[in-house]
């Protein structure tokens, strides 16, 4: 949908809107080519010699950690890590022995994070 939108706006010649819904359109699908490339006609369009900020420190190390996975990845690990607490915790909370309840009692804490 944006990319059908920024083409619309790329032959009206608003190249703005246009860069603007083709940057939307590489958020959902980062490796199409199509959008590269019309990406890269519409800034060569452009009146204005912009330079890209890059991302420096706390920022790149962010993204490039969070850039490692898919979205959809992060969310099936994060499950799988809750899953894995709250099975810890139930051993935690039904073990006998103090050695048990310590080694539960840190391997909730370790999956808590």
């Amino acid at each position: 949908m944006y990319f059908n939108l920024a083409n619309s706006y790329y032959k009206l010649n608003e190249i703005a809107p246009a860069i603007y819904y083709y940057e939307k359109a590489l958020l959902i699908s980062p490796n199409d080519k199509d959008i590269q490339n019309n990406l890269k006609f519409a800034k060569n369009n452009t009146i204005d010699d912009i330079k890209e900020v890059q991302k420096v420190g706390f920022e790149k190390i962010l993204g490039n950690f969070t850039g490692l996975f898919h979205y959809n990845t992060w969310a099936y690990i994060s499950i799988g890590l809750a899953i894995l607490f709250l099975l810890f915790f139930i051993g935690y909370y039904f073990s006998q022995t103090t050695l048990a309840k310590r080694i539960f009692l840190w391997e909730c804490l370790l999956f808590q994070f």
